[in-house]
């Protein structure tokens, strides 16, 4: 139920986008998310009123810390390491499915979200609880549609969606939109968690460091990458899990050269942006690396960004890894050709940290 924290005028400005394109048997999801946000909007409108006087005496404590990486790139893990540090706040995956009344409602939310969140996320079996992180595009989708993540509900739309990764080849209106959304939903996270720095995880975020920079031009960046084939293979179950559960077409693509080409396309963004980055504010780290080394890289973090708080947060780091350290990555194993194929793709990436090339 991607779309049931959104509005009525969203859901029908989506269904123009797609000129009403929908596959008969996801009718009734579709039906069931109108029939949710029917029911959420007189809440959504009390909390609008409340926000709106609060929002113009708000200001970010500071300008917000970005983990940036493709998704199964190990940001979830990396995220709720650092959160562990409570000088920061950071956007709940709750918030981010409900972003319009996560203030005032926030108790309604817990007891929906305790009935309903599963004990571990589906496509990977990582625990979940209210206090798992959510992504800002997954509120942003719900506030305005102008995101990437619209492709797992219109997937015979996705090359147009796909421009709300870099937001650059997209009408001004849309861009002045986008920013005003994510301004509101981080003011919103300031007002739930006042004087905490925001820590925000959205893989989409990888390809638009230009606006970020425009926002917050202070913000500082922490890229994570992984073995690109071994993403490749998570993103295909990950991305495949959101297409059965939250479409409302039938696909009808190859599916793995789109994954191939956004991964790509991603990440190309990520290397033509970084020059923009103050090299004090950026630092990039292997999820190899975060894995046999966690508070070593921990420390790397905190002292290249200029964060005081390691050493009286290192109990608490150790304590969540012990919690986590039965978790079992799941193996791939892939045939020349497999390997071949992604590669061809995937080659910038491969080539530029020293993956294992096909032979």
């Amino acid at each position: 139920m991607f779309l049931a924290g959104s509005t009525l005028k969203n859901i029908f400005r989506m269904l123009f986008f797609n000129r009403f394109q929908i596959s008969w048997k996801y009718i009734p999801r579709l039906l069931l998310d109108v029939f949710i946000v029917t029911i959420f909007t007189p809440f959504r409108i009390i909390e609008r009123i409340y926000v709106k006087r609060k929002i113009k005496k708000i200001e970010l404590k500071d300008d917000p810390i970005f983990i940036l990486g493709h998704w199964r790139t190990g940001t979830t893990h990396l995220h709720k390491l650092l959160y562990q540090d409570e000088k920061f706040s950071y956007l709940t995956f709750p918030q981010s499915m409900f972003p319009f009344i996560f203030l005032l409602f926030s108790n309604l939310l817990r007891f929906i979200f305790t009935i309903m969140l599963p004990s571990k996320r589906p496509y990977d079996n990582m625990r979940m609880d209210l206090t798992f992180s959510g992504e800002s595009d997954f509120a942003l989708m719900t506030m305005s549609s102008y995101s990437q993540n619209m492709c797992f509900c219109f997937p015979e739309n996705r090359f147009q969606y796909r421009k709300y990764a870099e937001l650059e080849d997209i009408p001004p209106k849309h861009r002045e939109k986008w920013k005003k959304d994510l301004l509101l939903l981080f003011k919103k996270i300031q007002i739930k968690n006042p004087d905490k720095q925001l820590l925000i995880k959205n893989p989409p975020d990888t390809a638009r460091i230009k606006i970020l920079l425009e926002i917050f031009p202070n913000a500082k960046f922490i890229y994570i990458h992984r073995n690109p084939y071994e993403v490749f293979a998570s993103s295909q179950r990950m991305f495949k899990y959101f297409l059965k559960e939250f479409s409302l077409q039938k696909p009808k693509f190859d599916f793995d050269e789109f994954l191939l080409e956004n991964y790509q396309i991603l990440e190309r963004c990520y290397f033509e942006n970084t020059k923009l980055i103050p090299e004090t504010n950026l630092i990039e780290l292997s999820y190899e690396d975060l894995v046999k080394n966690p508070i070593g890289e921990l420390e790397k973090i905190y002292s290249k960004l200029t964060i005081p708080s390691f050493g009286e947060n290192k109990k608490k780091f150790e304590d969540y890894l012990n919690s986590v350290k039965s978790y079992k990555v799941h193996q791939y194993n892939f045939s020349d050709d497999e390997k071949i194929k992604i590669y061809s793709k995937l080659k910038i990436i491969v080539d530029r940290y020293g993956y294992e090339k096909p032979e």
